[in-house]
């Protein structure tokens, strides 16, 4: 939390300190022995983007761009019957 405050993230970051969340992720994804490891997800919930390692600003607006300007999903209405 002292990090996310520090660096002002604008973005949801998950610590994981017992290797929890990291369990139920694809095998092979992420090496979850090495930090920090980054998981972008799209729109739909969708793994799109995964790095072991530190990531340039430079490199997650490469994988975030296209992200963004893909067309939201349609929400369909619910109906009570």
């Amino acid at each position: 939390m002292a990090f996310q405050k520090k660096h002002r993230l604008g973005y949801p970051s998950l610590w994981d300190p017992h290797g929890q969340l990291g369990r139920g992720l694809p095998k092979g994804l992420v090496n979850l022995q090495a930090l920090p490891y980054t998981i972008v997800v799209d729109r739909q919930g969708r793994i799109a983007a995964s790095r072991t390692g530190p990531v340039a600003e430079a490199e997650m607006a490469d994988v975030l761009t296209p992200l963004l300007k893909a067309p939201r999903p349609q929400r369909t209405a619910k109906t009570h019957g």
